[in-house]
């Protein structure tokens, strides 16, 4: 490549972008690297490649678990960079005017405000971080250009990308689907529905009459302006899933606790297939239909102009917390002045708006304590919401990524109680958000273990003779820690084993079927060792749902997962010794450090060495060995973890019956726990042998 050689590199190339390349052009070689292509230009992109002075290439095979910077992925590294940055930059979006005068006037959470403009922003800043780290690798050349979209932020990341970087503005292409990379998990369609202005200005429109629609209903059932006043002290859980089932994971389990009536219980639901129901009707829950989210738009409109002209005047002069007129100049700002002032108003209005929502609805369904485990901003809102009517919005994880101390997640779990697998995972929880209560319960799903273990031994039995190995995988793609390459390679040296021992069984348990199929067309070997009977596989029964992995751990002589897994480690809590496959290195995790060529490896041969010394030598002195190491994940491993969460719950409601704050409800909660722990013999494993404090306070 000749010094003045240009490159120009394209978050999308598409009419707009390609008009600016041959701008760029004038005299020079150019050779363009693009990320997506739109769906418009399309077509246009084969008379392209008939122009014979401009190379045209997608970035198309960049995998960040496999590239790494420095000593860590490039995965890691690009959400670090990006957690960094927002939590440097939020601390001067809650200084702005709009977000100090609501935070002020309606007594937020700062911190929760803070964390809620950080996730609504992830996507403007994760595309131009993965571009400049994709440079930083790729690019040979001194004269770059990096073309990217306009944004409200093009300003405030314009340094932050260190080359010579430019913004344009799209005019009809934003109109049309784009075209993502073909191993691109989410980045690249997320990155540009959190572009498209004509989204936010119906968010807005419809937010602004269903907020005015709750006014007016208000008003007219006499319900009380006063949303603190009301004093409830109802247990909520809300399901996430279309479906419960008692013997699968679940976001009921708790229920089977002694210490809960479920008759005092109110469930929180979207809709649910008939089985579901009635699961729900057995345990003798109260069931809600999920309509805490907005509806569609045509709803509130036609509940807004139903309403007689002289309440619609009325409305408009409500003395309100915000400016009923404001909805109007904010969708000027979004459509004609959206920069990053304009954003911060418009995200603390829905902020508002959606608090205001929540409330309302925790107070007619007389629910002052929530169990979730909700994902993205929803958490936020919903404690927002349960703090300012003096309740609690409680927590936990299902995931072992929560061990790390400093790894950056777009889900920050901003709930006031949380609860932790062991006071192992204290730190990292504890660096990430400011929580009233941490407590540790030990693995949420322990309860199902021994209702399997039938089960698992009749499959078992299928297979007398045999060593049976199970292969417990996860999603991939070229931007999340796992890629299609990674795999790949486990998968080939399992099938080397199957060669070299018949004697060898192998259980593959795919998380989801669809990344399972696509895999299986790059190694069509896969299909022909199912047939021979030597492996098989173990889906669940929809295309969303999968096998219990505890079932198939069970029933298996040694088990296998991708990078640090939590459905691995329950097949170790479940009592079958446990290997884990992190070849993507992902550093940041004292387990790992720990467990290194004991139960965690990052080299496929020491792995595979590993497994055929258990395969001719047996597995149980290794499993009580390396049980000890487990233990920093769950100390517990009694199956009594329910028991624990529902003890903390009920706590937490009779200290708020007691008439005691949040703070104080806290406190007496944690002496009481304290004292549980004690009784049932933890002592040992989770209080400071010097101080006699609990490590995880």
């Amino acid at each position: 490549m000749k010094s003045n050689d240009i490159e120009i590199w394209l978050d999308l190339l598409c009419f707009e972008t390609f008009i600016k390349v041959l701008f760029f052009k004038k005299n020079n070689f150019v050779n363009v690297y693009y990320f997506n292509l739109s769906l418009l230009f399309s077509p246009f992109f084969v008379m392209l490649q008939n122009v014979k002075s401009i190379k045209f290439q997608q970035v198309d095979d960049f995998s960040q678990s496999e590239q790494k910077v420095g000593n860590i992925s490039a995965f890691e590294f690009i959400r670090g960079q990006v957690v960094d940055k927002l939590s440097e930059i939020s601390q001067r979006w809650i200084k702005s005017k709009h977000a100090s005068i609501l935070i002020n006037k309606c007594n937020y959470n700062t911190e929760k405000v803070r964390k809620y403009l950080e996730l609504k922003s992830i996507y403007y800043f994760l595309r131009i971080l993965e571009m400049k780290v994709v440079l930083g690798v790729r690019s040979k050349s001194v004269n770059r250009i990096i073309l990217i979209r306009n944004s409200p932020f093009s300003e405030a990341v314009k340094n932050e990308i260190g080359f010579n970087a430019k913004f344009y503005r799209s005019y009809i292409s934003h109109y049309f689907p784009i075209i993502t990379r073909k191993n691109n998990y989410g980045t690249d369609r997320f990155h540009f529905l959190s572009l498209k202005r004509i989204n936010t200005v119906y968010q807005l429109i419809l937010f602004w009459l269903k907020y005015v629609y709750v006014v007016i209903y208000n008003e007219k059932n006499n319900s009380s302006n006063d949303l603190r006043s009301v004093n409830s002290f109802g247990l909520g859980g809300e399901i996430l899933q279309p479906r419960v089932r008692m013997d699968e994971i679940n976001d009921l389990f708790w229920l089977k606790s002694d210490s809960i009536d479920p008759g005092a219980v109110s469930v929180i639901t979207p809709d649910l297939d008939d089985e579901s129901k009635k699961t729900i009707k057995d345990l003798g829950v109260q069931r809600i239909i999920n309509d805490m989210d907005t509806k569609r738009l045509k709803y509130y409109f036609i509940q807004f102009i139903s309403k007689s002209s002289f309440q619609i005047f009325r409305i408009l002069y409500w003395k309100s917390t915000v400016n009923i007129y404001d909805p109007i100049n904010m969708i000027y700002k979004v459509l004609f002045r959206w920069n990053e002032v304009s954003w911060i108003q418009f995200h603390i209005w829905m902020y508002y708006y959606s608090v205001f929502f929540a409330e309302k609805y925790f107070i007619n369904n007389n629910i002052r304590i929530l169990f979730a485990n909700h994902c993205g901003s929803a958490p936020l809102v919903k404690s927002q919401a349960l703090e300012n009517i003096g309740g609690f919005y409680v927590s936990y994880h299902w995931n072992v990524q929560y061990a790390y101390a400093n790894f950056p997640t777009v889900d920050p779990k901003c709930a006031d109680i949380f609860f932790l697998w062991g006071s192992y995972f204290a730190d990292g929880i504890l660096k990430k958000h400011k929580y009233l209560g941490v407590f540790p319960i030990g693995f949420p799903t322990d309860y199902y273990f021994n209702d399997y273990k039938i089960a698992a031994h009749k499959l078992r039995a299928e297979y007398p003779g045999k060593f049976i190995i199970s292969y417990h995988d996860n999603t991939y793609g070229d931007d999340i820690p796992y890629s299609l390459n990674l795999q790949l390679d486990i998968h080939k040296m399992l099938i080397s084993i199957l060669r070299q021992f018949p004697h060898v069984i192998l259980f593959l348990k795919p998380k989801r079927k669809p990344f399972y199929e696509k895999l299986a067309l790059q190694l069509p070997e896969l299909n022909e060792w199912e047939k021979s009977g030597r492996m098989r596989l173990f889906f669940g029964d929809t295309v969303r749902t999968k096998a219990v992995p505890a079932l198939v751990g069970m029933a298996s002589d040694l088990v296998i997962g991708i990078g640090i897994s939590s459905a691995a480690a329950e097949c170790s809590f479940a009592g079958t010794l446990t290997y884990h496959a992190d070849l993507a290195a992902r550093v940041r995790h004292e387990f790992v450090i720990k467990g290194l060529n004991k139960v965690v490896f990052r080299d496929i041969g020491n792995l595979r060495f590993e497994i055929e010394d258990c395969i001719e030598n047996g597995t149980q002195g290794k499993y009580e060995a390396y049980r000890e190491i487990y233990r920093m994940l769950d100390p517990f491993m009694d199956g009594q973890a329910y028991q624990r969460v529902g003890f903390i719950l009920r706590t937490l409601q009779e200290q708020l019956e007691n008439g005691l704050s949040r703070e104080k409800a806290v406190e007496a909660t944690k002496y009481r726990y304290d004292e549980y722990l004690q009784e049932k013999g933890y002592f040992d494993s989770l209080y400071d042998s010097q101080t006699k404090q609990p490590v995880w306070k």
